[in-house]
């Protein structure tokens, strides 16, 4: 029996995958939250301001992203102080646990904060 060197080799082309920053996250959580307003998307918002994006800079980045803010601001405070449909909803499975009750505390008060200020 003789021996042989065998090579194998695959070329791997990687995969091209785009990953969204925090920042342009607050803005597409900010219009869900218009749209849907869904736990999940309160509660993505939340961590996002809780982890240094604050409520003002999300509004920021939603202009950014979708022109609209000064046509918007009523509808967005409104809509993050808007839980009805949300409270229908079941807890979305969290790494990080959170209360729903602490979440909605947190959003009425944010729109207090930002009524004053805008309005």
């Amino acid at each position: 029996m003789t021996k042989a060197d065998i090579s194998f080799c695959f070329r791997y082309n990687f995969l091209k995958i785009a990953i969204t920053s925090p920042e342009d996250i607050a803005a597409m959580k900010i219009a869900a939250i218009m749209d849907r307003g869904t736990k999940k998307d309160f509660i993505d918002l939340y961590f996002l301001i809780k982890n240094g994006i604050s409520i003002e800079d999300s509004l920021t980045y939603y202009n950014k992203k979708y022109k609209c803010l000064s046509n918007n601001l009523y509808s967005i405070m409104k809509s993050l102080a808007y839980f009805d449909d949300a409270d229908l909803l079941e807890m979305p499975q969290m790494i990080k646990k959170i209360s729903w009750e602490k979440v909605k505390k947190f959003f009425k008060k944010e729109v207090i904060l930002l009524a004053k200020k805008y309005i």
